[in-house]
């Protein structure tokens, strides 16, 4: 019997490993990175604010637009910001401010969710 259940734990613990690889490899192809173009219908240099009363997501600015460093600098790596600007582009207070989301980043999330 002991001879028996060895193999089988040990094949057992072998398919539970490949599983977990073959996750974090599919995992790791959803990971955003800003220096991949993702083909999509919102403009990559274009940066977007969403409409909760339209729904949609609408372009503001360019990324040249925006003059606020930490703005710029987190839609550039994440794809993403949360603040206000003033009509320059200069950095406001983050008092009930919007989520700024650059076009490669919703061509990428459109991308991701196919």
């Amino acid at each position: 019997m002991k001879k028996m259940l060895l193999p089988l734990v040990v094949s057992f613990l072998l398919f539970l490993s490949i599983s977990a690889f073959a996750q974090n490899q599919t995992e790791d192809l959803y990971i955003y990175n800003h220096n991949t173009k993702y083909d999509g219908s919102f403009d990559a240099e274009r940066v977007y604010l969403y409409n909760d009363a339209d729904g949609i997501w609408q372009g503001f600015k360019t990324m040249r637009q925006f003059k606020c460093s930490d703005a710029r600098r987190a839609l550039i790596s994440t794809g993403s910001w949360v603040g206000n600007l003033s009509d320059d582009g200069q950095c406001l207070g983050d008092a009930e401010a919007p989520e700024w989301t650059s076009g490669n980043y919703l061509n990428f999330r459109h991308e991701k969710n196919k």
